[in-house]
């Protein structure tokens, strides 16, 4: 009973959705790692829609994509 009067003022203010792409599309880039020698960042990132590896050369704009 104390449930449908929030919900009823929850629906009221026009809050919308998150969208669904954003909800549970892929990241642009996540789980960064640094190599164990300090020169590579490796990280996860969408390459024609797939999460794939990419590995960049810190202090270089090399990314590649790995797998």
């Amino acid at each position: 009973m104390v449930l449908l009067p929030a919900f009823g003022a929850w629906a009221e203010t026009g809050t919308s959705l998150i969208p669904r792409k954003v909800l549970f599309g892929n990241p642009e880039r996540s789980s960064p790692q640094i190599s164990p020698d300090g020169t590579r960042l490796g990280y996860l990132a969408p390459d024609q829609g797939v999460l794939n590896v990419w590995v960049r050369t810190l202090g270089n704009n090399d990314d590649r994509v790995i797998t």
